[in-house]
């Protein structure tokens, strides 16, 4: 039961930190954003209402004049730049003259306290017979001064059938004719079922919708509580504008630069979390070289994401799905140099999985949260979702593996593979760190159906089976393994070179302190500045004396001398291929920096 707990905890855990180191990634994202993002060109729409005043229509007056400023805020939501304006008209052969309301003599404003404040005030005119003047102030209104580049759109509302002939206008034709020789891009009318034969004319080469007076609201009392939905298909009639080259450049870089702080603050997250799981710490190398992966990773998904979709709604899915998901491979791939025997074919995958569930999620959340918070919460979901899938694939497909018992509820696990897990005190040097023990108390490995334990002190190496417990401090290590895991070998101890100073020496440099036993490497990252002789990245290595397998001397691999002061104060220099002796408080310059043994 412990186990499964255990196992849960971790996917949890380990869901968390991504969760919260994408969601930092984020913030310090979208501060970025702000200095480097193109400021956008709002796209300009002008709207202008013919509206009919006559007596019947005092509910829809006080609609509009009570719903404008919702259906302002709609159209500014969808990031346009709306201006309003009014034409109020009755029937001309009455005497009727249509009314244009003024703006500071402008018939368009911003201001809807003022547009309110001027429809409050029109007054309603009696209206004749039936039919009323709607298609002279229909063209009045496409001759009003629309800005050049805004989208024109005019929304005629009335209940009545138009006079045909007007005073000026002759025809529904001629009307149609007119507003399109005017450049107006949209029309939709608000009228009643009745007259729905006659006004569909005027939208024959004009885009625009038709709303029933009768549904628009209860009793037509409400009319206002219909606007924002107007706003909505004026401002989704509208196209996506284009994009200069500059400004997509732009976009590209802060897309990529946005996605890669998520994947840095994801991998600082898991790597941290990681570590501190099993107690080891993180070094400066491991460090630069996971970040240094991780800005690749999320540049490459960032800019790729950009690429397939740019910021298409309808292609959005499809093309965040495969960025992300190229993200969440890269990621969980780079997550297995730091997870112990983690694949890196099967992380690609679980990572895949991941980022395409994090961007499904994503995409949802932004809808419904809006742009800044959706970006956000979606983020944190993003790495939630790569997090669970790094930890199930590697619990998946796990089939042999220690289980770290600090008590019955405190039960940690890392897995075993050709990758040696060792086990002891000292962070640096160990995958599992337990206090109160030796600097490398055991190695384990997984290797061709075997499983092997070391004994570095004892200097007896092993075949163990599932089931296999040993004390290690305050701990209890536990072999575990699949019913696949079988062992070809008997669990008699396997021979080991007689080494009694095995764990005499370490060497202490730059901050670490690197146990010294019997053939061991270092490489050009444990002493900077040092080259290899040959490719394998080796500049020095332990050997026993061949005549006394018990003194053990560092050879040195590099091409670069060393030079070696005894305890003694005596100096020697240590030429490429030669050999010094290991002796307590011998200090060792490899060039740019010290040793000490």
């Amino acid at each position: 039961m412990y186990q499964k707990i255990a196992a849960l905890k971790k996917i949890l855990i380990f869901g968390i930190l991504a969760a919260f180191g994408c969601l930092i990634g984020a913030i310090i994202g979208e501060l970025l954003l702000a200095f480097i993002l193109p400021t956008p060109t709002l796209q300009q729409v002008d709207v202008l209402f013919v509206l009919d005043v006559t007596s019947s229509m005092e509910g829809e007056i006080n609609g509009v004049k009570n719903g404008i400023r919702n259906f302002v805020s709609t159209l500014n939501s969808r990031e346009l730049d709306a201006q309003v304006g009014l034409i109020a008209f009755g029937d001309r052969f009455e005497g009727e003259e249509p009314q244009i309301l003024s703006f500071a003599g402008e018939p368009f404003t911003k201001d809807t306290n003022s547009f309110q404040t001027k429809v409050g005030q029109i007054g309603m005119v009696y209206g004749g017979d039936n039919e009323e003047s709607s298609l002279d102030a229909l063209v009045l209104g496409a001759r009003q001064p629309f800005r050049d580049d805004a989208t024109k759109a005019i929304l005629l509302i009335t209940d009545a059938p138009p006079k045909i002939p007007d005073k000026e206008t002759s025809s529904i034709a001629a009307a149609e004719k007119l507003v399109l020789d005017q450049g107006i891009d949209q029309l939709h009318l608000v009228i009643t079922d009745e007259d729905r034969s006659i006004f569909q004319p005027l939208q024959t080469e004009i885009s625009g919708e038709i709303f029933s007076l009768a549904n628009t609201a209860a009793a037509r009392q409400n009319f206002d509580k219909i606007l924002p939905a107007i706003g909505e298909k004026i401002a989704s009639a509208i196209g996506t504008q284009e994009v200069s080259k500059d400004q997509k450049t732009s976009l590209i870089l802060a897309t990529s630069l946005w996605t890669a702080l998520l994947a840095i603050g994801t991998f600082i997250a898991l790597t941290t979390g990681q570590k501190r799981y099993l107690g080891s710490s993180l070094n400066f190398l491991q460090g630069t070289a996971g970040v240094a992966g991780s800005l690749a990773a999320g540049l490459v998904a960032g800019g790729m994401g950009e690429l397939f979709y740019g910021g298409m709604a309808d292609v959005a899915i499809i093309g965040r799905s495969i960025a992300w998901g190229i993200l969440g491979a890269l990621l969980a791939f780079g997550m297995a140099f730091f997870i112990p025997n983690l694949q890196g074919k099967r992380a690609l995958v679980g990572g895949a999985v991941g980022g395409v569930l994090g961007a499904i999620a994503f995409l949802s959340i932004a809808g419904a949260f809006g742009d800044l918070a959706g970006r956000l919460i979606g983020a944190a979901i993003l790495g939630f979702c790569i997090g669970i899938m790094i930890v199930i694939t590697e619990v998946l497909f796990r089939k042999a593996w220690l289980e770290i018992s600090y008590g019955p509820k405190e039960i940690k696990t890392v897995n075993l593979g050709k990758e040696t897990v060792t086990v002891g005190s000292n962070p640096e040097l160990c995958i599992v760190y337990i206090p109160e023990t030796p600097s490398v108390a055991f190695k384990f490995q997984f290797d061709g159906g075997n499983i092997f334990c070391e004994d570095v002190e004892a200097g007896s190496k092993r075949s163990v089976r599932p089931g296999y417990q040993i004390d290690v401090g305050r701990a209890k290590v536990t072999v575990c393994g699949s019913e696949a895991t079988t062992s070809t070998l008997s669990d008699s101890p396997i021979k080991m070179p007689p080494l009694s100073s095995r764990s005499s020496f370490s060497l202490n440099i730059n901050g670490r302190v690197i146990t010294l036993n019997h053939n061991t490497q270092l490489n050009e990252r444990d002493i900077s500045g040092l080259t290899s002789q040959s490719n394998n990245g080796i500049v020095a290595k332990v050997n026993p004396n061949p005549k006394d397998p018990n003194i053990l001397g560092l050879q040195n691999l590099s091409n670069q001398t060393w030079v070696a002061i005894m305890a003694n104060g005596e100096s020697k220099n240590i030429e490429p291929t030669r050999t010094l002796k290991l002796a307590t408080g011998t200090q060792i310059n490899f060039g740019s920096v010290r040793g000490q043994i």
